[in-house]
C-alpha cells in the first residue's frame, strides 16, 4: 500500500497450486505486482483460499514504480512454522477498559469480557435503553410479574428527573417479616437523604418479599427489576448498586455471588451467610463489597459459634479472596471505642473490600460514643459514590 493505504493490482493474480502441480510443460508461478506512486513501506500478508493465514512478510521501503512479489515462494510447503499469533482484537466501549485479546487464528470466536475503567478514578457513566424516554413511570408501590407471579416493589424516582442524565440505581431490601414500606419509611436505608444533600439524586427500589424471608426466586425478581429499570428509566448500568439490612443483607450478600457482572457494589449490613439461598456454585468474580457487623449481636454474628465458615467475618473473607486482596493473618476488629473499618489491602483496582464493626448487637442504627449520628449510612454512601 501506498501511505495513503491505497494500492492498484497490476496484473490479475493466478491461484496457488500446490507444489509439483504442472500445466502443460511448465509449473505455473503466480506473481503479485503493485503499482507505487511514490517510495513507500510495502508489506504483504499471504493467505489461501480459506482465508487462514500463512506467511507474513516484514514490511520494507520500495520506490516508485512496481512492487514485485513471487508469491510462489510462499506455498504452504515452503513455510517456516507460523507464530501462534497473527494478530490481535481490540475493543474499546464508553465506562470500560480497553481490552486485547491476542488472535491465533482468522477463524475464531472470541468471548470478551469488559471491566469498568476504574484505574484512573470514576468511569463514564454507560447509558441504559431507556435514556431519552419519556417518563412512563411513577414514584409508589407497583407490582411486577415475575416468574409466573405478581410481585410488589415501591420504586422512588427524582422529584426532577432528567431522561437524559443516567442515575445511580439502589436495590434496597428489607430486613426479616418486614416490608418494602418499611424501607421506604427508612428513606432506603437513610442514603436518600445523602444524595439529595450531595446533590446527587438516584433511583430506590425496595422489593418485597413473598412471606417472611428472601427465596432463590428473588434472584430472577431482582434480574426483572432491573430489566425494567434499565427499558424505562436512565439508569447507570456501571452504577447500580444493593445494599440491605439482616434478612436484607443476607439477600445482599446472596446476590452478590453470582450477579457480579450488574452489581457494580454491594453493603450488607448485618448480613450471615447461612439460612439463606445461595448459588451453587457461586461465580468467584470481583464486586466491590462492604458489610458491617455489632460485635454483640447474636443473630448475625461475627462467627456464628465455633464455626469456621459461618458468619460475617467469612463474608469479608471470600470477597477479599475473590478481588485478589491480601489476607490478614488476623483481621482488626472493634475493641474499644468508636466503630472501626477494615480496608483490605492489595485489592484489584476497582474492587475494594471493607467491613466495619462495632459496639453494639443486630442493628442498622448505630451511633459511636459520645455521638448521636448513625455512622451507617454515612460509610455506606461514602464507599457507594467512589465508583
Amino acid at each position: 500500500t501506498g501511505t495513503d493505504g491505497g494500492y492498484t493490482l497490476a496484473e490479475n493474480i493466478s491461484a496457488v497450486r500446490p507444489p509439483g502441480f504442472t500445466q502443460g510443460k511448465s509449473q505455473k508461478e503466480p506473481v503479485l505486482r503493485i503499482r507505487i506512486g511514490g517510495t513507500a513501506l510495502v508489506s504483504a500478508e499471504v493467505f489461501d483460499a480459506r482465508g487462514a493465514h500463512l506467511k507474513h512478510a516484514a514490511a520494507e521501503r520500495v520506490p516508485a514504480g512496481f512492487y514485485v512479489r513471487d508469491i510462489g515462494e510462499d506455498r504452504p510447503a515452503k513455510q517456516a512454522k507460523l507464530a501462534a499469533t497473527v494478530d490481535t482484537l481490540k475493543v474499546t466501549a464508553a465506562g470500560y477498559r480497553t481490552k486485547r485479546v491476542p488472535v491465533a487464528s482468522w477463524d475464531t470466536t472470541a468471548d470478551i469480557t469488559v471491566e469498568p475503567d476504574t484505574a484512573a478514578g470514576k468511569n463514564l457513566p454507560v447509558k441504559s435503553v431507556g435514556c431519552g424516554k419519556t417518563l412512563a413511570i411513577t414514584t409508589g408501590k407497583k407490582t411486577i410479574s415475575s416468574g409466573g407471579e405478581d410481585r410488589t416493589y415501591i420504586i422512588d424516582i427524582p422529584a426532577n428527573y432528567d431522561p437524559n442524565k443516567p442515575y445511580r440505581l439502589f436495590y434496597c431490601s428489607h430486613w426479616i417479616g418486614s416490608t418494602s414500606e418499611a424501607v421506604r419509611d427508612q428513606n432506603y436505608y437513610f442514603l436518600k437523604p445523602l444524595a439529595t444533600a450531595a446533590n446527587e439524586p438516584a433511583i430506590f427500589i425496595a422489593p418485597q418479599s413473598q412471606g417472611s424471608t428472601w427465596l432463590q426466586k428473588d434472584h430472577a425478581l431482582f434480574d426483572d427489576l432491573l430489566a425494567m429499570a434499565k427499558a424505562n428509566l436512565c439508569i447507570d448500568e456501571t452504577r447500580v448498586f444493593a445494599t440491605g439490612f439482616s434478612f436484607g443483607g443476607m439477600i445482599t450478600y446472596s446476590l452478590s455471588t453470582n450477579h457480579q457482572k450488574q452489581i457494580r457494589a454491594a453493603v450488607g449490613i448485618a448480613p450471615a451467610n447461612y439460612n439463606i439461598w445461595i448459588p451453587n456454585p457461586k461465580l468467584k468474580e470481583p464486586i466491590a463489597w462492604m458489610q458491617t457487623t455489632g460485635m454483640g449481636d447474636g443473630t448475625c454474628p461475627w462467627i456464628n459459634g465455633n464455626s469456621t465458615s459461618q458468619g460475617s467475618k467469612y463474608i469479608a473473607l471470600e470477597h477479599a479472596a475473590d478481588n485478589g486482596c491480601t489476607l490478614p493473618a488476623t483481621l482488626p476488629t472493634w475493641q474499644q471505642g468508636a466503630h472501626i473499618c477494615y480496608d483490605f489491602q492489595g485489592c484489584a483496582t476497582g474492587y475494594p473490600v471493607k467491613a466495619c464493626t462495632f459496639n453494639g448487637g443486630h442493628t442498622n442504627i448505630a451511633s459511636d460514643p459520645g455521638g448521636n449520628e448513625n455512622w451507617i449510612p454515612k460509610e455506606s454512601w461514602k464507599f457507594f459514590t467512589q465508583f
